[in-house]
């Protein structure tokens, strides 16, 4: 992960995800129940000072994350319950990082103080470069750059991240998504260090 490589922090991934990895131990199904359990792991690991960094890639329309798991019915996620779901980490640092179409419309019900929120597009854009032969979209390849580089505050990459995006969609003629971020009052000296 570029994050452990590109910084101090000790890392401790937990992953979900949408589609049946061989191994469930390690990346179990991302149903509400798996998602919980990793955040309320995350909850109990972190100690003072930690920091907790939330990642969740999938669809999205207005109001609500998609899932599809396997060959089963989509599963949506609602901004209010995406917010219950992150409830165990209330009161620690936290960075959560929203990768879907129309992600920016589920900031308001997640913002406290101790976060920060990127959403990979406004509440009424589309998000690009999703497509069979992408691994990421341009979004995610964009943060996974940005992330590859030591001494660098959240405010420069989402600076980079942005610009990156903004160019891709320049490119492909695409309506620009707009990433936009939140940070909580507690949070705008963390954003503006290079901590990462």
């Amino acid at each position: 992960m570029e994050l452990g490589r590109s910084s101090d922090y000790d890392l401790v991934p937990l992953m979900a995800s949408n589609v049946v990895a061989s191994s469930p131990e390690t990346h179990p199904i991302a149903d509400d129940a798996a998602i919980e359990a990793l955040v309320g792991a995350a909850a109990e690991h972190a100690k003072d000072g930690d920091l907790v960094f939330v990642y969740i890639s999938t669809h999205g329309r207005r109001g609500a994350l998609s899932r599809k798991i396997d060959a089963f019915s989509e599963q949506p996620l609602s901004a209010d319950a995406l917010s219950q779901l992150l409830q165990p980490v209330a009161g620690r640092r936290t960075v959560i990082f929203l990768s879907a179409c129309f992600s920016g419309s589920l900031l308001s019900e997640s913002k406290s103080d101790d976060r920060i929120i990127v959403a990979a597009a406004r509440a009424d854009r589309a998000s690009f470069g999703c497509r069979p032969t992408a691994q990421h979209t341009y979004f995610g390849e964009a943060v996974l750059r940005s992330f590859g580089h030591r001494e660098r505050s959240l405010q420069q990459i989402m600076a980079d991240v942005s610009a990156e995006v903004a160019g891709q969609e320049r490119a492909h003629g695409y309506t620009p998504s707009e990433p936009q971020v939140f940070v909580g009052r507690d949070m705008t000296r963390f954003y503006a260090e290079p901590v990462f």
